[in-house]
């Protein structure tokens, strides 16, 4: 009787598990249904705060209020400003060191109240690349800048040498300006309408799009800017700008605490995770630079860390910056996403987040972004499990806006759902990262995400012209009669349509939704086991991808000249150069884009942006061999 009921017992459990695991197995393969996917509805609600403790950073960024930004400074903080911006142009290094701001002041109006803050000795630095310029002309502002404002600048980094602010024997000042804040927030970014778009709101709306679909994205409003020149008692009306919240640490903390953020537990889950770095209350955050693409290769040898002026990086952590840290979790996903298939990058980076992010960012048409020009973006790798999310930024190219670039002639309104091809860049693939997900020939749970999303978002209320509208006229109402600013070719007039870039939103939204088909459906997915032996970045320690050589002997160009990796961070090549001279003269690059750019210097290698080495002796016939050593930085080279 007793093995009876055992039998009974252990024939049930198996029961049971043979469900769950029959039942994890159909959610895995079965198709979706977009009909069935969330997406949060447009919200026009404008709160009303009756003191200014009641004010809050999402009063900030709401576009019901009014918001108006003024700052004063005095002319040795404008020049000191100016020469920063002049070793921009001649370096192109961007230093994150700010400026005093002797003053800002905010005001916003909510309903029939006005509320006011000050902040004195606040932190002011130039932002942007391309969009840079001149902060003066013969002594006065020259032109609108993007700024980056910070208030709990202590200015007291050795970057500022003789300048440094001394705190000793300040403790409860220093502690004080080093929490202070505005609305929660340490900073604000401020930019001018660059892109000429008349709604003043399409960048806006993607942040919206993004958030609604349970995504992080920056919070973003406009204001009304003001720069006072103290010196010279001017004041200089900079017409309307866009207000974002700082791309940030803090940014993380404020969508967990106030959404529901896909596929994330609560800000408290994710602070108390087991990942990353050691006693860290956020994961790992990276600015991506240009063409970091989440392969390994951006991430070799020191190409992954704290970026400065000597030392360029793919991607730049912005999280632990004092942490020994070997930012195994960004290296493990791409590793994964080099040498393995979909299950193994499943298993770092979050790819159903990662579709859900990409079918907004399909929907907006955005050359200047992740899979087109690979940029504009930020990785974070979560303490909660490890994995990684992407995080657009910079959207300032979407739903129609071509002014200055329009690579594909078309504001990317008739590219397919599944097109391949980056916009630009003569028309090449995209990256590894989309042919293994989304993009992949066979189908798999992102795909189908991926798709499926895109149809939810083509059913939504966000693709109405109404609910564009309808945000419109709100900005319009707070901001329209202060556009004019002290450099009128530079103002842009409050307008739904578009004179300038191709498309108005509702020419773009329609060209883009005919390309949606609603009844179409993807074929079943294929189940993929994780790759056996898949390579470890442990043991690719010095490996920094192709390398070659470019010199006077090839124009300092093209792949002929490819050393070969030996391991260990060994590279070699021997070649013939074919030239009836004595001498070479050579660089290390990495054949396309000279981020790779390194010289030989008393038989040490010198790294990022070298002058070139010289090779002696050298006729037609002799074979020149090089080898250098990534991890001990050294090289040799010998003509025979």
């Amino acid at each position: 009787m007793r093995i009876k009921k055992m039998f009974i017992v252990l024939f049930f459990i198996f029961f049971l598990t043979s469900i769950s695991s029959c039942k994890e197995i159909d959610i895995e393969l079965a198709h979706l249904d977009y009909k069935e996917i969330e997406i949060e509805k447009p919200n026009f609600d404008v709160p009303k705060r009756n003191t200014k403790d009641e004010v809050t950073y999402s009063d900030l960024f709401n576009l019901g209020n009014q918001v108006s930004i003024s700052i004063e400074m005095e002319d040795s903080e404008l020049n000191k400003l100016q020469k920063d911006y002049e070793s921009f142009v001649e370096t192109k290094y961007k230093p994150e060191i700010y400026r005093h701001c002797k003053k800002v002041t905010i005001t916003l109006k909510n309903y029939d109240h006005t509320f006011t803050w000050e902040f004195l000795d606040v932190g002011i630095r130039q932002k942007g690349n391309t969009s840079r310029g001149p902060i003066l002309y013969d002594g006065k502002i020259a032109s609108l800048n993007h700024f980056k404002l910070s208030f709990d600048e202590t200015f007291d980094d050795a970057l500022y040498g003789d300048e440094r602010v001394d705190w000793s024997g300040k403790t409860r000042e220093y502690n004080e300006r080093k929490n202070r804040e505005f609305l929660g927030l340490s900073g604000l970014d401020l930019r001018w309408n660059k892109n000429f778009d008349s709604t003043h709101l399409r960048e806006i709306y993607a942040s919206y799009m993004y958030q609604a679909s349970g995504l992080i994205s920056q919070y973003m409003g406009l204001s009304i800017f003001n720069i006072k020149q103290i010196d010279q008692n001017i004041d200089y009306k900079m017409g309307v700008y866009y207000i974002y919240e700082p791309a940030s640490k803090s940014m993380i903390k404020r969508h967990l605490t106030d959404k529901k953020i896909y596929n994330f537990g609560t800000w408290d889950e994710e602070k108390n995770g087991s990942f990353g770095v050691p006693g860290s209350k956020y994961g790992d955050l990276y600015k991506c630079m240009w063409s970091a693409d989440l392969s390994y290769d951006k991430m070799v040898g020191d190409f992954v860390g704290i970026e400065t002026k000597d030392h360029y990086v793919y991607y730049d952590r912005k999280t632990n910056k004092d942490a020994i840290y070997d930012d195994i979790l960004l290296k493990k996903c791409g590793t994964a996403v080099s040498e393995g298939n979909y299950k193994d990058i499943s298993n770092y980076l979050d790819v159903e987040y990662f579709a859900k992010t990409e079918a907004v960012s399909w929907l907006l048409g955005n050359p200047d972004d992740f899979r087109n020009d690979m940029n504009n973006t930020m990785v974070y790798a979560r303490r909660l499990d490890g994995k990684l999310i992407t995080i657009p930024i910079d959207n300032d190219r979407v739903l129609g806006i071509t002014k200055d670039w329009n690579p594909d002639l078309y504001a990317l309104s008739t590219r397919g759902i599944f097109n391949r091809s980056r916009a630009g860049n003569n028309e090449s693939e995209v990256s590894l990262i989309y042919k293994k997900t989304i993009l992949a020939e066979k189908n798999n749970h992102s795909k189908e995400m991926y798709f499926n999303h895109i149809k939810a978002l083509a059913t939504s209320d966000w693709v109405l012209s109404s609910t564009f509208e309808k945000y419109y006229f709100m900005a319009r109402k707070n901001y329209n009669a202060y556009i004019d600013c002290a450099f009128p070719h530079l103002s842009v007039k409050f307008s739904l349509t578009d004179n300038i870039n191709q498309y108005n939103f509702k020419e773009y939204i329609n060209r883009k939704l005919s390309l949606v088909d609603l009844e179409l459906g993807l074929e079943d997915i294929t189940k993929e086991e994780e790759t056996k032996d898949l390579p470890t970045y442990l043991g690719m320690e010095g490996y920094y991808g192709s390398l070659y050589i470019a010199g006077d002997m090839n124009e300092w160009k093209g792949k002929y000249y490819k050393m070969t990796y030996l391991g260990n961070g060994i590279y070699t090549i021997t070649f013939e150069p074919r030239m009836y001279r004595k001498k070479l003269y050579l660089k290390i690059y990495d054949g396309y884009s000279w981020y790779i750019n390194w010289s030989i210097q008393n038989n040490n290698l010198i790294m990022h942006d070298t002058d070139a080495f010289i090779v002696e002796n050298v006729y037609y016939s002799s074979k020149v061999t090089i080898e250098i050593n990534t991890i001990l930085k050294t090289g040799n080279i010998r003509v025979s």
